[in-house]
């Protein structure tokens, strides 16, 4: 199998909140403390590879989560034991784009979303 980023990490000791500081390390928090840069109704992470990034962080950000059952493939859920913690992956979000619902109590008791664009919607126009 190949180097997934999980393989040195005891999972199960880690929480959402740990996960989003070890993050920031690549993309860094806004002045609130949240993954990515303030956008228009979300926080947002530019890249010229939106559905990759989004799947890169998604699995860096659910080490020590528990995938759950969903009525839907629309969605992956994840679960954190020991917490209110959860995290949502959207591989298409009602904009289009990939997004994450992150609700964060370890981390500063947060909830917001970050969408994966190649520009963000409040440059636009400009």
């Amino acid at each position: 199998m190949g180097n997934t980023g999980r393989e040195n990490i005891n999972a199960s000791s880690l929480s959402l909140g740990q996960n989003i500081i070890r993050i920031a390390k690549i993309h860094p928090l806004d002045e609130a403390g949240r993954l990515g840069v303030k956008d228009v109704g979300s926080n947002a992470i530019v890249t010229s590879t939106p559905s990759e990034t989004a799947k890169a962080v998604l699995q860096q950000l659910t080490i020590g989560g528990k995938l759950k059952e969903t009525s839907t493939e629309a969605l992956q859920y994840f679960k954190f034991p020991k917490s209110s913690d959860t995290v949502i992956f959207r591989p298409v979000s009602a904009d289009g784009s990939p997004a994450i619902s992150i609700n964060a109590k370890s981390h500063f008791g947060q909830e917001y979303k970050i969408h994966f664009v190649v520009a963000l919607k409040s440059s636009k126009g400009k």
